[in-house]
C-alpha cells in the first residue's frame, strides 16, 4: 500500500498496516529557503505503480520522483509547477505526468522526452486511448488531445474548468466533467458525440460502471452521484447526499466499481457509500471526516 501525505512524505506499507519505509520528497535546491535549507510541501497526487514495481509520484515542492519497490530512489525531475495530479502510464514506455500547465513525458528510468504547454493549470491525471492518443483538461476550459510524440491534434472548448480526469469509454469515446455543470462525450477527432447538463460542478474523476453506465459526482447545492448512460448521455439515476450550501462540497473523487457492479464512493459528508449496480443504498459509514479517495483492495 502506498500513501502520500501533507506531511510531505510518501509511505508504503504491508498488507497489515506496518511501515516498509517513506521518503521525503525535498523541493530541488534552485527552490529552498534562504540558506539552502530543506523544504517540503504538501503532497496530494496518487502513486503510480508500473508493472516491475517501479514507483512515480509528483510533489507540490517542484519535482517528480521514481522509486524502486525497497524505496530506493530511481530518480527525480525538476519541473516547472507544481505536480500535484497522478501520473499515467503511456504509449512507448512513457510515463506521463503534469505540473503546473505542463505536460511531462519521460522514460520510466527518468530520461525528459518531450513536454508540452497547456496554457493553463492541468488538473487532471492524463488519460491514453487504444489509438495512444493522450487526452488532458485544464484550467482554461480546455481539453487537449496530443500525439504519442506531444504533438497537439486538437482541442476543444468547455464552459468552465476541466479539473475532472478524462477517461476513455468502452466504445473508444472520450468522457469528462467540467465546472459548466456539463459532461461531454466526444469521438477521437474531437467531435460532440453529446454533453449533458447534472446540475453541479464536476470536478471529479468520471468512472465507467456496468451495463454501459457513466458515473458522475458532483459537487453542491444537491451533491451526489448520477449516472448517465454512456450512448447519449441520458439520466439513468442519482444519489443524493447531504445537502450543501456550497459550490465547492459534494463528491470530488471518482466512484470505484466492483467485479459484481456494486458501487462505492465518499463524499464531503463524512460518509462513505455502497451503492448496487442500479443505484439503490446498500450500506453507509460515517467516518467523521470528509472522504476524497477511498480505494477497493
Amino acid at each position: 500500500l502506498l500513501a502520500v501525505s501533507h506531511d510531505g512524505r510518501l509511505y508504503c506499507m504491508d498488507a497489515s498496516g506496518q511501515l516498509r519505509w517513506s521518503r521525503r520528497l525535498e523541493a530541488p535546491a534552485s527552490s529552498r529557503g534562504p540558506g539552502g535549507g530543506r523544504r517540503s510541501r504538501r503532497l496530494y497526487a496518487a502513486p503510480l505503480v508500473d508493472g516491475e514495481g517501479h514507483v512515480y509520484v509528483g510533489s507540490d515542492a517542484g519535482a517528480f520522483w521514481s522509486f524502486d519497490a525497497k524505496g530506493k530512489l530511481r530518480f527525480r525531475l525538476d519541473v516547472e509547477g507544481e505536480a500535484d495530479v497522478g501520473a499515467t502510464l503511456g504509449p512507448d514506455e512513457q510515463v506521463l505526468f503534469a505540473a503546473g500547465r505542463w505536460l511531462y513525458a519521460s522514460s520510466r528510468d527518468g530520461a525528459l522526452r518531450w513536454r508540452y504547454e497547456a496554457g493553463a493549470k492541468i488538473f487532471t491525471s492524463p488519460a491514453v486511448d487504444a489509438r495512444g492518443q493522450i487526452y488532458i483538461g485544464t484550467q482554461g476550459d480546455a481539453l487537449h488531445a496530443l500525439a504519442a510524440d506531444g504533438r497537439l491534434l486538437w482541442s476543444f472548448a468547455a464552459g468552465g474548468d476541466i479539473d475532472s480526469s478524462p477517461v476513455i469509454g468502452d466504445g473508444g469515446e472520450i468522457l469528462f466533467g467540467s465546472d459548466d455543470a456539463h459532461v461531454y462525450a466526444l469521438d477521437h477527432r474531437g467531435a460532440l458525440i453529446w454533453k449533458r447538463e447534472v446540475g453541479a460542478r464536476v470536478r471529479a474523476p468520471l468512472a465507467l460502471g456496468s451495463d454501459g453506465q457513466v458515473l458522475v459526482g458532483v459537487l453542491g447545492p444537491r451533491p451526489g452521484l448520477r449516472a448517465l448512460d454512456a450512448r447519449d448521455g441520458t439520466e439513468r439515476w442519482r444519489f443524493n447526499v447531504s445537502m450543501s450550501d456550497s459550490a465547492q462540497v459534494g463528491v470530488r473523487a471518482g466512484a470505484l466499481v466492483d467485479r459484481a457492479g456494486a458501487i462505492y464512493f465518499g463524499a464531503h459528508d463524512d460518509h462513505i457509500y455502497a451503492l448496487t449496480a442500479s443505484g439503490k443504498l446498500r450500506w453507509a459509514i460515517d467516518v467523521m471526516g470528509d472522504v476524497d479517495a477511498p480505494a477497493i483492495l
